[in-house]
């Protein structure tokens, strides 16, 4: 688990590559960002949160991992507290749209992920704490490279 200041975002993904992308590029926007490998360290993090302290603004959920998204929904829905954290959920696998619909959750996304609509769908729940002055350039592979000098914590 990597935290910064107060968490806007909680990335949940067991792809560590994915995961430190998508939290890079969202620190790199300005978002405070908060990443858990799988749906247990996600619900362990939470629960870690003192009463009082700010919850994150948004959850970004993988479905498809060792402890996986259903999981964690279905665990976060029991705690009225959690329960209020709206949930986006994420997969290359399954058909997003039809899980978000059952699962109740804010929004979808399909894995390669649009960097443009994750964005959008960010500015909806969290306004960036700052804004960043590293630059975003686009990337052979992916299609975005993050900058060096923004700092990942490995999750």
């Amino acid at each position: 688990m990597a935290a910064d200041e107060a968490t806007c975002i909680l990335v949940v993904e067991d792809d560590a590559e994915i995961r430190d992308s998508v939290a890079e590029l969202l620190r790199a926007s300005g978002y405070s960002v908060s990443t858990a490998g799988d749906a247990q360290q996600a619900l362990d993090y939470l629960h870690s949160l003192p009463a009082g302290t700010d919850l994150p603004q948004l959850i970004l959920l993988d479905l498809v991992m060792p402890v996986d998204g259903w999981h964690f929904r279905a665990e976060q829905l029991k705690e009225p507290r959690l329960a209020a954290i709206p949930v986006v959920v994420v997969s290359g696998v399954y058909q997003p749209e039809p899980a978000a619909q059952n699962m109740n959750a804010a929004a979808h996304l399909s894995k390669p992920v649009d960097l443009q609509e994750l964005l959008a769908i960010a500015g909806r729940y969290c306004a960036p704490a700052r804004r960043s002055a590293a630059r975003i350039r686009r990337g052979p592979r992916d299609g975005v490279q993050i900058p060096p000098e923004t700092p990942c914590e490995a999750g």
